[in-house]
């Protein structure tokens, strides 16, 4: 089910909860340190990706900067540029070693990532961590690995979702028609892949065992939201006011790949604030009739 506001609760009442267990969570503050894992898991990420494309020559390069070309789309230039010349001089040097290297990287990193979110949504709930410490680490390590394939998966639709329905369409005479249907469509796409992503995040992540879909959708729809104009407003602010490369040199990128992905992982636990709210909530207008 998704919820509804009970009766006597409005949307003031709500918003000034979540402001206030966001503070009292420490949200900003577990966000820096999703932010560290992100940065350590991305570029063994593209190092994987970058590896075992390159087994595949000139079709793995062009998958490769296919896939690169969609995130620079969203993250800021300065930015997507380091993650571009890391990622262009790993796949140079691409090998076996690299791969297990990039492999056993990525998982890690990761999963600390996911582990921390675990942590600051069973917080947000009000929850104690009952599933034992294996456990909880391979639910860790499984949501990397899903999230990973996840999103690997939804670059290579964006990349090639265009020419295999134009190829389906010219086989039934309307090609041009769903060349241009899918141009419109890879945004609503895009931002649909997010939102999915976060609702396996509040669905698998907090102990909760009554935790369906639909209670997922209103945090994962808000830290959609979210992370779209963070987004959006961190490229816009560096167009018109970056100085960080001025003032950091060669760190700039690093730094504003960093913010990024705090603002990302701020995102994230926000939308979980926002289901716990919710569900107190609606916990609390049943417990009073």
């Amino acid at each position: 089910m998704v919820f509804h506001l009970p009766e006597g609760i409005t949307v003031r009442e709500v918003l000034r909860r979540i402001v206030s267990e966001s503070a009292e969570d420490d949200v900003l503050g577990r966000a820096a340190q999703m932010a560290y894992y992100f940065l350590l898991a991305v570029f063994p990420f593209f190092l994987v990706l970058a590896t075992v494309l390159g087994f595949m020559a000139d079709a793995g390069a062009t998958v490769l900067n296919q896939a690169l070309a969609h995130i620079g789309q969203v993250a800021p230039p300065s930015a997507y540029d380091l993650v571009l010349k890391t990622v262009r001089s790993t796949a140079a040097g691409a090998g076996a070693d690299k791969l297990s290297f990039g492999i056993v990287g990525t998982v890690w990193a990761a999963s600390m990532a996911v582990s921390a979110s675990i942590d600051t949504l069973n917080t947000a709930y009000e929850i104690d961590e009952t599933r034992p410490w294996w456990r909880l680490q391979l639910l860790a390590i499984a949501l990397t690995v899903v999230l990973g394939a996840f999103f690997t998966v939804a670059l290579l639709l964006l990349s090639y979702g265009g020419q295999l329905l134009g190829f389906i369409a010219g086989q039934i005479g309307v090609r041009e028609v769903w060349v241009a249907v899918w141009r419109i469509a890879q945004v609503p796409v895009s931002i649909g892949i997010v939102l999915f992503a976060f609702m396996i995040i509040y669905r698998y992540g907090p102990n909760l065992s009554d935790q369906g879909w639909g209670r997922t959708l209103p945090g994962s729809i808000v830290a959609t939201i979210a992370w779209v104009l963070v987004s959006i407003g961190l490229r816009v602010y560096l167009h018109f006011f970056n100085t960080y490369s001025a003032t950091y040199g060669s760190l700039g990128g690093a730094i504003i790949l960093l913010l990024w992905f705090y603002l990302t992982a701020a995102a994230i636990l926000i939308g979980g604030e926002v289901n716990s709210e919710l569900e107190k909530a609606a916990a609390g207008a049943r417990g009073s009739h």
